[in-house]
């Protein structure tokens, strides 16, 4: 069983690839439910009394889908954006703008190392990077209503953490691609995405 973890950006079109590559390939897809993290709401309402709630909902909620998929025992796993992400990423994203205290931090940074456990190694990351500018656009042109609240300035944070964690945590094999420039919703992108997973995979059961 291979792990592949799709990464990047808010708006980079992570959940659409992982989608597309499962209904090609009948792949499992790990990913966050907004719609069923019932502490969301609250978070746009009030962030910093429902924060730590919400981070951790999505965390524990994906770690356990990630189990069942793992006891499934099928040919791939499909990750959207991994644990790791969560708490490095958008953990010290709430930290920085004091959404969080210092000690439900170090809470998240427990629990996240406990839940952890839990994550085998990822065999491939797909990175998908863009401007913090077209991200934006995605995200306000999805019509969310709960993303219609988001700034720019927010979104510019996120992006400065993510560039940290590409260049802290990110190893080999990892397949980049620039969204701007394949749109995930052709088909015969998404077959020439999978053409180099397949290829990266193989290189590194050869290497492993």
């Amino acid at each position: 069983m291979k792990v592949v973890a799709i990464s990047g950006m808010v708006g980079t079109g992570k959940t659409t690839l992982c989608k597309a590559l499962s209904s090609l390939t009948g792949w499992e897809v790990v990913q966050e439910d907004a719609k069923q993290n019932a502490f969301l709401p609250l978070f746009y309402d009030q962030m910093d009394r429902w924060a730590l709630a919400s981070q951790l909902s999505f965390m524990t909620s994906k770690t356990e889908r990630l189990e069942k998929a793992l006891a499934g025992g099928g040919e791939v796993i499909l990750v959207d954006r991994t644990i790791q992400e969560d708490f490095h990423v958008f953990g010290s994203v709430l930290k920085k703008y004091d959404i969080i205290s210092s000690n439900e931090y170090e809470l998240l940074e427990k629990i996240y190392a406990v839940l952890e456990r839990s994550w085998p190694r990822t065999d491939l990351n797909i990175y998908l990077e863009d401007t913090d500018e077209n991200c934006f656009n995605r995200v306000l042109g999805r019509g969310d209503a709960f993303e219609s609240k988001m700034e720019f300035g927010y979104i510019q944070t996120v992006g400065a953490e993510y560039r940290k964690w590409k260049a802290t945590f990110l190893r080999d094999p990892y397949y980049e691609i620039q969204p701007d420039s394949m749109d995930f919703r052709e088909q015969t992108n998404v077959e020439s995405v999978l053409e180099t997973v397949r290829l990266l995979l193989g290189s590194a059961a050869l290497k492993s």
